[in-house]
């Protein structure tokens, strides 16, 4: 009963909205800002440049923030190449990051597998493969974007015990457990929707506030990379 008059006061129109757009618009802000102030500080770098910009898109996609467009068939392939850019640029920070060099080696068939990947549903967004949304796709899909993430971890953890300077680990200690902080996040807003029954109060609270959990989890990812790329410098 607790449960249901919070779930009834926190889903009411008056504060829904307010609630779930301001989590979105904070977890891009948090993103835009971090992005702006390493391209600030190291506009010479196009390694810096690029992390920046993976902030960005990763943004667009992961929020829902040009689905409203998708309503026009002729914007919806256009919306769906800017967010496949999105994950692309996002696997790739992990195969790159901080020294832009794909290390260890067998992270360039990763790379080639992700892009091809990622710019096929870009292509056809409404096919079943498609990740135009990660929250909404099959289990076999789930399990291709976490393996590309635990793909994306295990290169980092090889890169930091074998090949990465004392400067570049003190970058990437805390990036790694940011990101495996959002990672995981993801896996436990995705999985739960699975033993959830249709119908009762659990499952409407999943329904509303499942995705806006995850940017909460998530929103420690943006400072924690500021924070590394810019104290510690790349």
């Amino acid at each position: 009963r607790a449960l249901g008059g919070l779930l009834e006061a926190a889903s009411s129109p008056d504060i829904y909205p307010l609630l779930v757009t301001g989590l979105e618009v904070s977890f891009v802000v948090a993103l835009l800002v971090v992005s702006l102030a390493i391209a600030w500080a190291t506009a010479g770098d196009w390694r810096n440049l690029f992390f920046s910009a993976v902030f960005i898109t990763y943004a667009v996609w992961v929020t829902p923030t040009l689905d409203a467009l998708t309503g026009d068939p002729a914007l919806n392939h256009l919306v769906s190449m800017v967010q496949a850019v999105g994950l692309i640029f996002a696997i790739h920070f992990f195969l790159l990051f901080p020294d832009g060099r794909f290390t260890p080696r067998w992270t360039r068939v990763s790379s080639v597998f992700w892009i091809a990947y990622t710019l096929a549903w870009g292509i056809s967004p409404d096919a079943w493969f498609s990740l135009q949304d990660p929250f909404d796709v099959p289990f076999v899909i789930f399990a291709t974007l976490m393996f590309g993430w635990v793909t994306g971890l295990v290169a980092q953890a090889a890169r930091y015990r074998s090949d990465s300077t004392p400067q570049q680990r003190r970058q990437t200690r805390w990036v790694i457990l940011a990101i495996t902080g959002a990672v995981a996040g993801y896996g436990a807003v995705y999985l739960p929707g699975m033993f959830i029954a249709e119908g009762g109060v659990g499952r409407v609270a999943y329904e509303l506030f499942s995705v806006p959990v995850f940017w909460l989890l998530a929103m420690p990812m943006a400072f924690a990379l500021g924070i590394s790329m810019l104290r510690h410098q790349l």
